[in-house]
């Protein structure tokens, strides 16, 4: 769970509290401090909080760091490293303000879901890929090293089998730490990107290599815009529909605290 929020890394890597934070603040805790932001009465998150909020989560990913070596020498130790596949991802980054809002899940913009992927190991060339791929394809290409069959209806692919370019899709419902709700569903290229809420049938579209902050958008006639609008429809009517909810999982409660979502 870690980088996550409470934002915790190791004394060693905690910069200062800058004076006049607040103890949650102060102490890593950023959810009743995002679901403030915004009343009315409150003032904003000052600069110097925010970088120092930065600063933590920033300790917490080189605390991770420090630990992959130890991962990895234990692979040595058990003479298994050669024979096995490490593969390094993230399921969502986090927002600092760059948008309006703290921690994830509201949006759909770049610091949000463009996540690092490192695949290495047996049957890997070495080699940074530009290629924009999506965490669908994690299951075909461990699949495919591992040599088991892959359902044909997953919309994945391996990602050692040379493919074209192709879209990405991303989906969120929008639950912000305010409590409102606005779900949305995106679009990528590498230089383009399409976000719409269906609800409001409100879109932005961003010229990624012009404003890879995603702070202007632009639009919907604009560039890549109408071609992403409909592949966006496209995706929207064909997208198999979730799993039912159906029955209770007695053990929910301790997969929940082995995630860390629950004490």
């Amino acid at each position: 769970m870690e980088p996550h929020d409470p934002y915790t890394p190791p004394a060693a890597l905690r910069p200062p509290v800058p004076p006049g934070t607040p103890p949650d603040v102060a102490a890593g805790w950023v959810l009743d401090v995002s679901r403030r932001l915004g009343k009315p009465g409150v003032p904003p998150l000052p600069p110097e909080q925010l970088a120092y909020l930065r600063a933590l989560y920033q300790g917490e990913i080189r605390s991770w760091d420090s630990q992959l070596p130890a991962l990895l020498g234990g692979l040595d130790r058990l003479g298994v490293r050669d024979s096995t596949l490490v593969i390094v991802t993230a399921d969502h980054g986090e927002e600092f303000l760059e948008h309006g809002l703290l921690l994830h899940r509201a949006h759909l913009y770049d610091e949000l879901i463009h996540v690092p992927l490192v695949v290495a190991g047996p049957g890997i060339t070495p080699g940074r890929r530009t290629d924009q791929v999506q965490g669908i394809d994690l299951f075909p290409t461990l699949a495919s090293v591992l040599g088991f069959d892959v359902p044909s209806q997953l919309s994945g692919r391996s990602l050692l089998a040379p493919a074209p370019g192709r879209l990405a899709f991303s989906a969120t419902d929008g639950q912000a730490n305010d409590g409102t709700r606005r779900p949305l569903d995106a679009v990528r290229r590498p230089d383009w990107k399409l976000i719409h809420a269906p609800v409001a049938d409100d879109f932005q579209l961003f010229d990624l290599a012009a404003d890879p902050g995603e702070r202007s958008p632009l639009a919907l006639t604009t560039g890549d815009g109408p071609a992403l609008r409909v592949a966006l429809d496209d995706f929207a009517r064909s997208a198999p529909a979730p799993p039912a909810r159906t029955g209770y999982d007695p053990a929910l409660g301790e997969k929940l605290r082995a995630l860390g979502y629950a004490e």
